[in-house]
């Protein structure tokens, strides 16, 4: 499909364009400030999550600071042991999670632990296999470099987190108004999305246990939408690299490539950017026409040149399909990735190379435990006993392990659903490391096709049914459990903004813009609900998806005002 209101030409309305740049830079910039203010009165700016991923992060970049050698992603754990003095206070473990939720909402008594853990002064590291040192094993690395950015831009307080959250959307959206502040459908889409972030608030989305603010492990990867966006229009509009276009470019990509880093399911973005890249370079493919070659009687001489003129006309459109394909965007995105991969090599520490700690998401652990949310019966009869008989958690992940053990002969189990059994092979000697995740993940990959082996139409029936739904459901649950019906009188208000936008703007010389808007928002919601589709979906690890479908409903009810409100301005002709 071609987007016309997207080709990157002066819109033509009736302010000059530097009064709607700024009037632009103006709305976003009171949207963000309107977002913070609104999630500082509700405490958010120094709530964090209870999680042992949240700490580990904290501990490892304040650990770098505190010894004279390169770790390379691994922590000090008397650094760990300090924050956990503090936040977990007079708590006792799980089962004083009303007392865990008060500290961790605890600006002072969270600062007062990183400022005691910052002033250990110089240590002298120990070793992995003792459990001195610790790593992020089975979490994505990204989240380190964000605290340790947030750290050296706004100082070693916790808010530092929430500021550098609004600082890099911030900036996004500076990028993005500068490149397509002459594309309505780019300010439309722009707007719905800034604004989706103060209407989340209104949202039941937010827990004070897994997801209590904008930033962390499981919703600090929206920040790169804006910059996602930018990628997007570069590739609608085929806009040329200028050098400002280029900077802007990179700056978009560092943040891009960083919300990756922290959450692995951002994979969706770059696969939605690359599949739009091909979708856009299709036209360039030729192929003969069948139009003249009789089928029946056959005459298999006219086909056979038929086809040989096909593949001949085929193979001398694949340059400039790969041309069209591989513009400079999709070359800037490339080398981000290939950038971080390199990057990776050169900094993680050995221990990350072994069969021991992963850095990173077990892709086919997630995909496992998706099975076996959704249906037990595709499991095989021991974990599907195990899961029925101690609920659905991360012990999935040891059961299917030693399942898969004592069925290929390696380890005996006896399906004894209690985790402390002792598993030679599987768990590491290394104090504190738990279960070997690489190895852990294999056994996950070998029993996921098992799995499809032994029931195909029970997991097709999750993968195209119950799946759906369930992320469905899950949407439609963020929307009904809100405080309140502010969200929708907020929505309402954004739809009315980008009506008065699209109208100041001259919506006239590009009416297709209001399809285009509609029908782009629309499909990134579904391309972000991509990793639920793949893994089990929930609130919590969705946040990509419902912060677009907050910003979808304002742009589709704006757009559908827009085009009656047009039809009555000029008449049925149009």
């Amino acid at each position: 499909m071609y987007f016309a209101a997207v080709t990157g030409r002066p819109t033509g309305g009736f302010a000059p364009a530097l009064t709607r740049t700024v009037a632009a830079l103006l709305l976003a910039a009171a949207i963000i400030g309107l977002t913070m203010s609104s999630a500082i009165r509700r405490g958010m700016d120094h709530a964090v999550a209870i999680s042992p991923d949240e700490q580990a992060a904290i501990a490892i970049s304040l650990s770098r600071s505190l010894t004279t050698l390169k770790l390379g992603y691994l922590g000090l754990k008397q650094v760990s042991d300090k924050l956990g003095e503090y936040w977990n206070r007079d708590a006792q473990g799980w089962d004083d999670i009303e007392k865990l939720k008060s500290n961790y909402r605890d600006a002072a008594l969270i600062n007062a632990g990183l400022e005691a853990a910052a002033s250990l002064g110089i240590q002298s590291p120990g070793y992995v296999s003792d459990g001195t040192l610790f790593a992020m094993n089975s979490n994505d690395i990204g989240q380190v470099d964000y605290v340790t950015l947030a750290f050296a831009l706004f100082g070693t307080g916790i808010e530092s987190l929430f500021y550098l959250y609004f600082f890099l959307v911030g900036l996004s959206a500076f990028v993005f108004i500068l490149t397509f502040r002459d594309n309505i459908c780019a300010l439309v889409i722009l707007l719905g999305t800034l604004s989706a972030y103060c209407i989340e608030l209104q949202l039941g989305v937010f827990d004070p246990v897994a997801m209590p603010s904008y930033f962390g492990v499981k919703h600090g990867s929206t920040m790169c939408l804006v910059a996602f966006w930018h990628f997007v229009f570069l590739l609608l509009t085929k806009r040329e690299p200028s050098p400002a276009v280029i900077v802007g470019s990179v700056v978009q990509l560092g943040i891009l490539v960083l919300a990756w880093r922290m959450r692995s399911a951002v994979t969706w973005a770059f696969l939605f950017l690359f599949v739009q890249a091909l979708a856009t370079a299709r036209p360039r493919v030729r192929l003969a026409q069948f139009r003249h070659v009789r089928l029946w009687p056959p005459r298999i001489v006219g086909i056979a040149k038929s086809l040989r003129r096909s593949i001949w006309i085929g193979a001398k459109s694949f340059v400039p399909f790969a041309n069209a394909t591989l513009r400079w965007p999709v070359v800037v995105l490339l080398a981000g990735l290939l950038g971080s991969v390199l990057y990776d090599r050169a900094s993680l520490h050995f221990a990350y190379s072994t069969d021991d700690i992963m850095p990173g998401r077990g892709v086919w652990t997630d995909a496992y435990l998706g099975l076996a949310a959704y249906d037990s019966r595709v499991l095989s009869p021991r974990v599907a006993a195990a899961v029925r008989a101690r609920g659905l958690s991360e012990n999935v992940r040891w059961w299917v392990a030693r399942d898969y053990m004592d069925r290929t002969r390696f380890v005996a189990w006896d399906g004894n659903p209690h985790g402390s059994q002792a598993a030679p092979g599987i768990v590491s000697e290394f104090a504190g490391v738990g279960i070997k995740a690489p190895l852990q993940e294999q056994y996950a990959r070998s029993a996921f096709m098992e799995a499809v082996k032994r029931s195909p139409v029970r997991v097709l029936i999750v993968y195209l049914l119950r799946k759906p739904l369930h992320v469905l459901m899950s949407m439609k649950a963020a929307i009904a459990t809100a405080e309140s019906k502010l969200w929708l009188f907020l929505s309402l208000l954004v739809a009315s903004c980008a009506v008065a936008l699209v109208s100041f703007l001259g919506l006239r010389d590009h009416p297709s813009a209001r399809r285009d808007a509609v029908w782009l928002s629309g499909v990134s919601v579904l391309a972000a609900a991509a990793p639920s589709l793949w893994s089990y979906a929930n609130q919590s690890t969705m946040a990509d998806s419902i912060l677009l479908l907050a910003g979808f409903l304002p742009i589709a009810i704006g757009m559908a005002a827009a085009k009656h409100l047009l039809r009555r301005i000029d008449g049925p002709c149009r």
